[in-house]
């Protein structure tokens, strides 16, 4: 997938985990580690953390463990989808 159809892909996937249905709670804050940056995003309840997951997951992302941070979820872009150059 090039650089640029990542971009605009890992704003889609949140906007989408976004539109399900919330609950009331404090939720769940999934950080997001691209090429570019880091990008925190607080989800509500666990179906829209399973829809981001899968498409974190499809577009190449992997769930980094144990990686120190505040975050309850850290997905990182996988070096071998990274796009160099």
């Amino acid at each position: 997938m090039s650089q640029e159809s990542m971009e605009r892909a890992v704003p889609a996937a949140i906007r989408k985990a976004s539109e399900l249905p919330t609950t009331a709670g404090e939720g769940w804050m999934v950080r997001i580690l691209t090429r570019e940056g880091c990008r925190d995003v607080r989800l509500t309840n666990q179906a829209q953390v399973a829809h981001l997951t899968l498409e974190l997951e499809r577009l190449g992302f992997v769930l980094q463990v144990d990686d120190g941070t505040d975050a309850d979820f850290v997905f990182e872009q996988s070096e071998m989808t990274a796009v160099t150059g």
